[in-house]
């Protein structure tokens, strides 16, 4: 009986002991700030933080403010109705923290938002072997088609997105531009203007 008395008062010792070595978690406030390929800022409809610890969100939003965030690392997905969930790792650190999130076009009520995109390449001379190289900026893929004779192209079956366009003549580029296809505001008709030489 003294025995146990004894080592109930070394375990009351151990932990008033470990209590008073630990300092609270901060905890802060994390605004998601989604926005389209060319800069537009998008409504946000579902925002979730992971931690790791488990395959369920530790925290979730439909407003894209979360608060009473533990301070810490976290995974943050985003959702925005036509647009493709968006993953980035996050920092939320004591008091507010924003991020902000570029979403990238998906589908749209279950449809997929294929791009044509046309164009003319100009000023054309000579008889060359000209192509257009269609590379994507966020994401696998990208095609290469022929420039016709007259100068123009046409592509089918492109994703929306933000894409690099080079014009090459006999294998070697002569011209490179940024083109935002499939957006509200992007283009799916580019003219290409080639430099002198």
């Amino acid at each position: 009986m003294r025995f146990r008395g004894v080592l109930l008062l070394v375990s009351s010792i151990l932990l008033a002991g470990e209590c008073r070595n630990v300092t609270p978690l901060q905890q802060g406030t994390l605004e998601v700030i989604a926005y389209d390929s060319i800069g537009n800022r998008l409504p946000v409809g579902d925002a979730e933080l992971f931690d790791g610890s488990k395959e369920e969100p530790r925290y979730t939003t439909r407003t894209g403010v979360l608060q009473h965030v533990d301070e810490g690392h976290y995974t943050l997905h985003a959702h925005v109705a036509g647009f493709k969930s968006a993953m980035s790792r996050v920092y939320v650190a004591p008091g507010k923290t924003q991020v902000r999130v570029q979403m990238q076009l998906g589908t749209i009520t279950g449809c997929p938002t294929y791009v044509t995109l046309r164009g003319k390449v100009s000023p054309i001379s000579g008889r060359k072997d000209r192509w257009l190289k269609i590379t994507p900026l966020h994401g696998p893929g990208g095609t290469d088609t022929p420039i016709q004779p007259d100068g123009s192209f046409h592509v089918e079956g492109l994703d929306g997105g933000q894409y690099l366009l080079i014009v090459t003549e006999d294998g070697k580029p002569r011209h490179m531009q940024v083109v935002n296809l499939g957006g509200f505001n992007g283009p799916d008709t580019v003219n290409l203007k080639l430099p002198p030489g």
